[in-house]
């Protein structure tokens, strides 16, 4: 939040021609004939951008973005006095200035796109979410699925401090598995290595902080790995997402901050900056491959430098002249171009009269011969504001479309030079309004900067793209696919492609390249949706009409397919080539076609049925990737408010941080034997509550999903003995369907209290309001249930303070052993979405295990690729899930078993294999997550 620092010793990344870039003759490119413009001789060591996405104040995406700040849209915005007023700030508060740059629906995010449970999207830290979805895009947008995409892919990212964490989760690291969701979710070192978890990247996975220059730094690691062969694509960004949003700030003399909300970057009036909100991440690739793979290419990286200024400023927070010109000057080195031949540099610039001095005199130290066009400074904070740790990243996405679009930008605001910039009138000018940037002897350039608090500077150096080659425009039919997690996300992504090709873009895309991208990008859902069309008007046509439509859920992986009809033989040779499996005569098939419709339709109903196609080979290798809208994310409100300030009583007897408090007193018992016990455990289940149900049954078990079963009353004394775990809290509800049971509560708190293990659990016994109280007994307490009481009303009544004891129950008393988590009857959840299609389980032991699992799991179903861990599986339910496997199938079945084989078909392969069983293993600790 501070303007940012520079350093001497510098770390840099050749991307030109390590023989040339050290000679002048490096930087002759004037003599370069016009044929060659975005071509440079180092092209096997420069770096594509080929995907970009964001998040920005005002524009959901780098595209909205950009159309926003040629039009003159601000993104930053007053925040009305309701939304001070929620954000706890008074509106005349004095030196508080109610302006913001918000992203907007940040309590929303798509859970089942990404097979995340309801509690670990509600506890995610919002960067995590925004460069989740970020990451996810830039894949797509990039040409390549966002999943498993088949090579290594290295992330490379920092956020901002986790203000959710301290404001609406404080409290997450004591609930009851809220250490693993603090690991993987909220804390920063979990940022790029939970995207590689999430989307199956398997490159280095590096989460970088720097403070301002974070995502700039991030960007020249990726190209550091791209360069040493780490991986063959890097995903680079940053978010900062500060809370409360929306809310303004507190101005105070001599800070950064601006005193009126206007940023007035490079400007002689300059008085201070606005912190926005945003996300962004840029997918790269060495340029050769991006060519060799038919990528679009939207900007090239010639070279990049990174380093810090050192002692050689004033401060720790001070910016330095030196560093910041040293940065500058080794990218423009190692890029092989001079200085003359940069036409745009997007500054630092937030805006502080200091803070812009430097950077101006920093350029003017590199930028010493005069010109007869001056190079363009600007920046797009004055639109946004400062993005802090994505403000790198979206300066160079700014750069970039500037280059692709050849459009040289203006600087909002701008009205007279800063002191340091109108010295240098010779060198630099800033426009007040966009203008075309016309075409050279030399291909279009532009510098990045971006400076972090501590001194930690960057620089990239940028080319426009080369120019695409003609599409080839390849005959129809052509195959139109999409797949989504939903019905809805389904039709959404419908609509968004039939807008795209009644677009500019989509009418000058080939259709061919379009279906090649769908083809080779998506297609990684169960729900899935094809269409056969023959050119655009047809496209058109065939989107908005259902009966054109084939849609089908694939529940197989690879079926084996027998062709019937005239021209089998010749189909089934062209199938053949394309990877799809047919089934040999009399060998069983998993479907039949007709071979009179064609290839094309075939190859649909394929897809559909989830076959594996080569369709790179299908396009004769021609195909190119082209840009394509994302998918639609059905984002619904994840999010936990922040608790109340004490002070005063709650207005509600059911208090707004109920989850919060169910689940700090877990373990739960619950006795249950009617719908409004039955209510009690499903609601502690969707608070995520680690829950276990005893219900009336035919004897004294504990079942597989690690509920319990009693015969009769006299048995309740005996059920501590069958639990895995402690409960910390236990509900006695057997009175409210028969209230002569509520006797029964006495003698079974007294086994509870005289229990060696279960000492301190806390007791607590419901019965309809008027009926008789319990028998008094040690550690029991009563709480009568009003008629039609809400399950929130009655847990929210039986967690308040004991009266007796002066204690609340919903703090806790004891640490549990272990945390099992079970899922109550009548709850079962749908499987959820996972990024892999559901595949069929083949009948005999991979359908016996996969009923095994979903009983254990909770869950509707379990395909034969579904891991264990992305359904919500803990090891104490693969110790339960492995007993009963052993039981069933006769075979000795470690602990272990699905910790090391989570997928069902990983186990099978296991199980069958030569060689026999698998080796027992030492049993897991229950509640820790495998």
């Amino acid at each position: 939040m501070i303007p940012e620092a520079e350093t001497h010793s510098s770390d840099s990344t050749d991307l030109s021609d390590s023989t040339d870039f050290a000679t002048d003759s490096a930087t002759d490119s004037a003599t370069d004939s016009a044929t060659d413009r975005g071509a440079d001789s180092g092209a096997d060591s420069a770096i594509a951008l080929v995907g970009m996405s964001g998040r920005f104040p005002g524009a959901r995406d780098t595209e909205t973005l950009w159309r926003h700040l040629l039009s003159g849209i601000d993104g930053l915005r007053p925040v009305t006095d309701a939304e001070s007023a929620a954000a706890g700030v008074p509106a005349d508060r004095p030196g508080y200035v109610p302006v913001g740059g918000p992203v907007e629906g940040l309590e929303e995010f798509d859970a089942t796109a990404f097979g995340l449970t309801d509690r670990e999207a509600d506890t995610m830290e919002p960067h995590h979410r925004l460069l989740l979805e970020c990451a996810w895009e830039a894949l797509e947008r990039a040409g390549y699925p966002p999943a498993d995409p088949g090579f290594p892919v290295g992330v490379f990212a920092g956020a901002a401090f986790p203000d959710y964490l301290l404001r609406n989760v404080p409290d997450l690291g004591g609930e009851p598995g809220g250490k693993a969701l603090l690991a993987s979710g909220v804390e920063r070192d979990s940022l790029t290595s939970l995207i590689s978890y999430k989307l199956g990247l398997s490159g280095p996975s590096l989460t970088v902080q720097t403070y301002c220059s974070t995502s700039l730094v991030a960007v020249h690691l990726a190209c550091q790995s791209l360069l040493t062969y780490e991986c063959d694509m890097a995903l680079a960004g940053g978010a900062f997402l500060p809370l409360p949003q929306p809310a303004g700030y507190q101005w105070e003399e001599g800070s950064i901050l601006s005193p009126d909300g206007r940023v007035r970057s490079l400007d002689a009036a300059a008085n201070g900056t606005v912190m926005g909100s945003g996300a962004a991440v840029v997918a790269l690739k060495r340029l050769s491959d991006a060519l060799a793979d038919g990528d679009t290419v939207h900007a090239v990286i010639l070279g990049t430098a990174v380093n810090n200024d050192g002692r050689e400023r004033a401060g720790y927070a001070a910016p330095g002249v030196t560093g910041q010109a040293a940065a500058i000057e080794t990218a423009l080195s190692v890029s092989g171009v001079k200085p003359e031949s940069i036409g745009y540099v997007e500054c630092h610039a937030v805006g502080t009269p200091l803070g812009d001095s430097i950077e101006l005199a920093a350029l003017s130290r590199v930028f010493t011969s005069a010109r007869t066009e001056p190079c363009v400074l600007g920046t797009l904070k004055p639109r946004i504001g400062h993005l802090d740790r994505a403000s790198g990243v979206t300066g160079l996405i700014h750069a970039a479309l500037a280059l692709r679009e050849a459009v040289l930008p203006a600087t909002a605001g701008f009205t007279a030079p800063n002191p340091a910039l109108a010295t240098a009138t010779d060198r630099f000018t800033v426009l007040t309004s966009p203008r075309p940037w016309p075409s050279g002897p030399e291909p279009r350039r532009a510098g990045v900067s971006s400076f972090g608090v501590g001194g930690t500077n960057a620089h990239v150096v940028l080319q426009e793209p080369p120019a695409p080659p003609a599409g080839a425009g390849r005959p129809g039919p052509h195959l139109l696919t999409l797949s989504a997690a939903t019905p809805a996300a389904l039709d959404d992504l419908t609509g968004r492609l039939r807008a795209h090709l009644a677009g500019d873009l989509g009418r000058s895309q080939s259709l061919a390249d379009i279906a090649h991208t769908l083809q080779v990008s998506r297609g990684r859902f169960p729900l899935r949706r094809a269409v056969v069309v023959t050119d655009h008007a047809d496209a058109l046509a065939a989107l908005a009409d259902p009966e054109r439509r084939l849609d089908g859920e694939t529940a197989r992986r690879d079926p084996r397919v027998r062709l019937t009809g005239p021209g089998a033989a010749a189909l089934a040779s062209g199938l053949a080539r394309l990877g799809v499996l047919l089934a040999a005569e009399g060998e069983h098939a998993d479907l039949e076609l007709t071979a009179e419709d064609g290839l094309v339709p075939a190859l649909a109903r394929l897809w559909l049925a989830g076959a594996t196609i080569d369709w790179p080979a299908l396009h004769g290798h021609e195909g190119r990737r082209v840009p394509l809208p994302a998918y639609p994310f059905q984002r619904t409100r994840h999010w936990i408010d922040p608790r109340p300030g004490t002070g005063g009583a709650p207005s509600s007897p059911v208090p707004p941080d109920l989850d919060h408090r169910l689940r700090l007193a877990s373990p739960w018992l619950v006795l249950a034997a009617d719908e409004d016990g039955e209510a009690l455990v499903d609601r502690l289940f969707r608070a995520g509550a680690e829950v276990t149900a005893a219900r009336p049954g035919p004897r004294l078990a504990l079942l597989d999903s690690g509920d319990l079963t009693f015969r009769d009353p006299s048995q309740l004394p005996s059920l501590p003995d069958a639990l895995v775990a402690a409960p910390r809290t236990v509900v006695h509800a057997l009175g409210l369907a028969s209230p002569e049971d509520a006797a029964s509560a006495a003698a079974f708190a007294a086994a509870l209290s005289a229990h060696p293990h279960l000492p301190d659990a806390d007791t607590v016994v419901l019965t309809p309001a008027g009926a008789a109280p319990p028998p008094a007994a040690p550690g029991l307490r009563h709480h009568p249930v009003p008629p039609s009481a809400s399950p929130d009303l009655t847990l929210a009544g039986l967690l308040a303070p004991d009266p007796r004891a002066g204690t609340d129950a919903s703090t806790p008393t004891s640490t549990p052993t272990s945390t099992p988590t079970s899922t109550a009857p009548g709850t079962v959840r749908p499987r959820p979405s996972l990024g892999t299609p559901y595949a069929e389980p083949a009948e005999g032991m991979q359908r016996i295990l996969a009923e095994a699992l979903a009983e254990g799991l909770g869950v509707e179903r379990v395909g034969a690729d579904d891991s264990f861990f992305e359904l919500g599986g803990r090891s104490a339910q693969a110790v339960r899930i492995a007993d009963r496997l052993s039981r069933t199938l006769g075979i000795p079945l470690p602990a272990t078993a699905l910790l090391e084989h989570p997928t069902l078909r990983a186990l099978h392969a296991a199980l069958t294999r030569p060689g026999g069983a698998l080796h027992p293993g030492p049993r897991p600790g229950a509640g820790h997550r495998g």
